[in-house]
């Protein structure tokens, strides 16, 4: 992630790249270790994309 932000029990993992950023947002249920539970996606502009491509853009940026 390029950001990790932590605000009581939540937390937002933050990933980008030139193509998009991706918001993962996670909570915790009961004592169990906190797990995503909404995502949010947009281009680097602000514009809308649609979430699983983003996390495409991602994942292949990770493969170069």
């Amino acid at each position: 992630p390029v950001a990790d932000i932590r605000e009581g029990t939540a937390r937002k993992l933050q990933f980008g790249n030139a193509t998009c950023v991706l918001d993962t947002y996670l909570y915790p249920k009961g004592n169990a270790e906190p797990v995503v539970t909404y995502l949010d996606a947009r281009q680097t502009d602000g514009s809308p994309i649609d979430r699983a491509s983003c996390v495409g853009a991602l994942q292949a940026g990770r493969r170069k």
